[in-house]
Formats: C-alpha cells, sequence, structure tokens
C-alpha cells in the first residue's frame, strides 16, 4: 500500500518537478499539499530534504474539469467553523437538484452548511474561482468526483490538517 502511494506521488503530483519548475527554496514554506485529482487523495509532505508523506487524505473532487491542470498555489488562511457564502451558481445549482433556495449566508453547525468544520482558503494562480480545500456535510461524496471545484475532506482529516497547517507556510499543487 505504501508503494502505490509513492507511485501515485512520484506519477500524480509531480511533486519534486513542482519543486524544480518554481524554483522555491526550502526556507520558503513549511509544508507542501498535494491534490491528486485522478486518485482522489490529498497528500501532506514536510517541507526538506526528501520531502516525507505525512499524511494521506482521501477527497472529493470536481465533477468536471473546471480549471487546467496543473495548478500552484498557496494556502492564506485557515476557517474553523466557517461561515458558507454559496456562489449564485452553487445556489442556483441547488435550486435545481433540491427545488430548495439557499440563503446567501449560512451559519457554523446549520445542517445545509457545505463547508463543514474547516474551510482552508487558497491563492492559486491564475484562477480567480473561489477554490477552497474544506470538510463537508455529506461524507458520502468523499471518493467521488461531485464538487463544482473545490476539494472536499471527511471533517475528521479536515481538523486534522488544519491543526498541522494552521501556523506554517503552506504551497499547494492540484495534479490529475
Amino acid at each position: 500500500m505504501l508503494f502505490k502511494i509513492y507511485l501515485a506521488l512520484i506519477f500524480s503530483c509531480g511533486f519534486m518537478g513542482f519543486l524544480g519548475r518554481t524554483a522555491l527554496a526550502q526556507s520558503d514554506f513549511n509544508y507542501l499539499v498535494c491534490v491528486s485529482v485522478e486518485t482522489r487523495t490529498l497528500f501532506l509532505h514536510a517541507a526538506g530534504g526528501d520531502q516525507e508523506i505525512l499524511a494521506a487524505y482521501p477527497i472529493g473532487v470536481p465533477k468536471r474539469n473546471y480549471y487546467q491542470l496543473p495548478l500552484y498555489g498557496e494556502i492564506t488562511s485557515i476557517e474553523f467553523n466557517p461561515t458558507w457564502y454559496p456562489t449564485e451558481a452553487t445556489r442556483r445549482a441547488y435550486f435545481k437538484k433540491y427545488g430548495v433556495e439557499l440563503p446567501k449566508i449560512i451559519a457554523p453547525g446549520d445542517p445545509r452548511n457545505a463547508m463543514g468544520k474547516v474551510k482552508i482558503n487558497l491563492l492559486l494562480y491564475g484562477v480567480t474561482e473561489p477554490i477552497k480545500v474544506h470538510c463537508t456535510n455529506d461524507p458520502e461524496s468523499i471518493g467521488k468526483k461531485v464538487s463544482r471545484g473545490c476539494i472536499r475532506m471527511f471533517n475528521e482529516n479536515g481538523l486534522e490538517l488544519a491543526y498541522v497547517l494552521r501556523k506554517f507556510k503552506t504551497k499547494i499543487i492540484f495534479r490529475e
């Protein structure tokens, strides 16, 4: 199993290529998060010599290609128990699917709040859409192509990741 994770990392995430192409020095960041859309796995790496894999989490990914991969960026902030501000497009899609209008603001703890327990805000270079890594109120969606652009995580995994990353500079890459 560990061998498969390393192969997925090398071929799906292209970690070493990412470092080479962006000319990042080790001191520029503390961690790297690699989102493998194809394997539906989020990898957490330590910065430094061997870029050790610290954790691998199952994720829900976009149901279609909303953006061109690879994407590069950084984590800008982490919010615990976030309020959700669904976009107009999300509100229309929700109404079409469920026949119910979502409010423009959904409070933490509301069962309709798709952000779950944690929202990780991203700056993705060249992307204007509000793509996030967040927990979910729909755990059945993990491991599937379901979102409208964001990456979904189980609440317990998202909390674990957020507590590790909350005080450190972290780069992120999205790959196939």
